[in-house]
């Protein structure tokens, strides 16, 4: 699912660093043209110059006058991060039951498991319609067969509840504020950090700027 999610970014920014690319080779490619045809007509070069520095100026006077950002493209940059958040939305959805109904056709399913320490651990599998708790560390071996019906609908509706809850936008976003909290987290110990030894810096010059003072002082006491 990681991975899927990498890929899509991925293409997503080498599409726009290629877009990117192939106008700035086309006004290159433009230039070199023109700069060809100055070479070997230098005469219609120069009877083009005047006109061609008229234009500039006009070029520059309409990128200076539309270098504003209106309101219609910041909406129409909105509704594009809206499209892309909802085409990934829809994407995960569509690999999360991909992989699901690829799971319930194996005959064996994990459900789920606990750490115990070290090497151990318990997993609960469904075998075709049984649901095993196994013990595993050095070896495997079965704790417990769930043979009650309701107890085992409970643990495959709990299963199917939680990967659904993996793709939920305010799972996501609630993930990704915690990710960026994190993140300001550990941010925050740096930027105290900075702000102590800048206020031990100012203190240290204060100190010496009254020693000298002092210092002077004294000198013309002496005098």
């Amino acid at each position: 699912m990681n991975l899927f999610i990498k890929a899509t970014f991925a293409l997503l920014l080498a599409f726009v660093l290629f877009s990117g690319n192939e106008i700035v080779a086309g006004a290159a490619l433009s230039d070199k043209s023109s700069v060809q045809d100055c070479i070997n007509n230098p005469d219609s070069c120069q009877q083009e110059q005047p006109a061609a520095n008229n234009s500039q100026d006009n070029a520059d006077e309409n990128v200076t006058a539309s270098v504003g950002v209106s309101f219609w493209e910041i909406i129409r940059v909105i509704a594009a991060l809206a499209f892309v958040v909802a085409l990934l939305y829809f994407l995960l959805r569509f690999v999360n039951k991909k992989s699901r109904s690829y799971q319930e056709t194996h005959i064996v399913r994990h459900l789920g498991g606990t750490p115990l320490g070290g090497s151990r651990s318990i997993q609960v599998v469904k075998v075709g319609d049984r649901v095993l708790v196994l013990g595993v560390g050095d070896d495997v071996s079965l704790l417990k067969e769930i043979d009650d019906p309701a107890e085992r609908g409970d643990l495959i509706s709990r299963y199917e509840e939680q990967s659904e809850k993996m793709i939920q936008p305010a799972e996501f976003v609630s993930k990704l504020k915690e990710r960026l909290g994190r993140q300001s987290e550990e941010k925050e110990p740096a930027s105290f950090k900075q702000e102590f030894e800048q206020k031990m810096h100012e203190l240290r010059k204060k100190r010496e700027q009254a020693m000298r003072e002092l210092a002077d002082r004294e000198r013309k006491q002496d005098e």
